[in-house]
Formats: structure tokens, sequence, C-alpha cells
């Protein structure tokens, strides 16, 4: 039996001055639907 694994959660950490200052966690895997609302 073969194994595949699949990414499911896209996390995305916005930085200023090396300090985090905003984080989301989406469920889906990819940027495509999530960089522009969080960039927002």
């Amino acid at each position: 039996m073969i194994a595949e694994l699949k990414l499911g959660y896209n996390i995305q950490i916005e930085t200023t001055d090396h300090y985090v200052v905003n984080f989301a966690l989406y469920p889906n895997p990819t940027d495509f639907k999530t960089s522009e609302p969080f960039l927002a």
C-alpha cells in the first residue's frame, strides 16, 4: 500500500522588522484564494 500525503492547510504570516504582526490559517492548500484577502 502506498500512502499519499496532501497538504490540508495554508498558513500565512506577515512580519514587520522581524516581528510577527499578523497570521492566518486557511483550510485550502494553495495561495490562490488566500493571498489577496490576507494582504488587504
